[in-house]
């Protein structure tokens, strides 16, 4: 007996969409716009741990004085007499380092080649000091050394002294930290701020050395300060 022939089934809905071309617009609009919607979602707010890195923001109004750096005579790395007396007049970047550090100094280090690059338009109205925090190691000689590794010019200051002269100006006067717990040079702790001061010893700005934007805004602040043309 013969088999009759199977009579072919209707499609399925599934099937009968797919099947129109409207469908086929609508899907491929879709595909398009979804790059857009992903650009436009609010995004959700970053975790602490994972939130950028600090930003130095601009000081609306007059910049503060936060402290008053007190005179001083330390020894340049020429082993000559440095005064205090040789900056007033002058704004000036201050930093803290030590020639046998590996940790913090070398970025603080690469801020100040920065500032002294970028500040020639300042002229000499505008110097750099960095102080040793490991003045027993950094004797005129090594700082000179050190000076050299950095390509520093006449406007950038390296100064030692005795560690209690040091202190005197570097934590009272520039507001920064300075200790040493042992013989260890990794015991050596301090600052890791740039330090600006105006033409009458004042500190009027502190920017941390990493941050993003500090060379830029220590270089706004320095200017205004200039431009303000205090004696």
């Amino acid at each position: 007996m013969a088999t009759e022939p199977t009579a072919p089934q209707p499609p399925g809905p599934l099937s009968a969409l797919v099947s129109r071309p409207a469908f086929w617009v609508v899907a491929v609009a879709l595909l398009a716009a979804l790059p857009l919607w992903r650009a436009l979602r609010p995004e959700a707010p970053l975790p602490a741990s994972a939130a950028p890195p600090s930003v130095v923001a601009a000081v609306p109004g007059p910049l503060p004085v936060l402290g008053t750096v007190p005179d001083f005579v330390f020894t340049d790395s020429e082993g000559r007499p440095f005064k205090s007396s040789g900056l007033l007049g002058k704004v000036w970047v201050a930093s803290l380092g030590f020639t046998r550090c590996t940790r913090d100094c070398p970025a603080i280090a690469r801020a100040m080649q920065q500032l002294q690059g970028r500040s020639g338009g300042l002229g000499d109205a505008f110097q750099l000091v960095s102080f040793t925090v490991d003045p027993d190691y950094d004797l005129p000689s090594v700082l000179k050394a050190y000076a050299a590794s950095l390509q520093a010019g006449v406007r950038w200051h390296f100064l030692t002294a005795d560690r209690a002269d040091l202190e005197a100006v570097i934590i009272a006067g520039l507001q920064q930290p300075m200790d040493k717990k042992g013989d260890d040079p990794m015991s050596i702790s301090h600052g890791e701020q740039l330090v600006l001061v105006d033409q009458r010893h004042q500190v009027r700005g502190l920017y941390p050395a990493e941050a993003e934007g500090a060379v830029d805004q220590v270089l706004r602040d320095a200017a205004r300060l200039l431009n303000e043309g205090q004696p």
